[in-house]
């Protein structure tokens, strides 16, 4: 992460940081503690809604039938195979 911040890559595309609040902004001198202490105060975890149930014959049928359980279909995103993005 520290090398990538300063990159001609990044630096294109990336015009300032907005650290949390009360923190200062990283850069590839910042020490690896001040990279950990910014993660647990703004990182959270994020669940995958898609492929969780993906329709590869391992759950559901391809038709998308559940296998062992009778007439109910499974129409939402966690049988797709491959991700979905959107931003808000």
């Amino acid at each position: 992460m520290q090398v990538l911040l300063d990159t001609h890559t990044l630096t294109d595309y990336i015009e300032a940081e907005v650290p949390p609040h009360e923190m200062s902004p990283l850069s590839s001198q910042s020490p690896s503690e001040d990279f950990q202490v910014h993660i647990r105060a703004s990182g959270m975890a994020h669940n995958h809604s898609a492929g969780t149930a993906a329709a590869m014959e391992t759950m559901v049928y391809p038709d998308p039938r559940v296998y062992r359980v009778q007439n109910p279909r499974v129409l939402d995103a966690s049988v797709l195979p491959v991700g979905i993005n959107g931003y808000l």
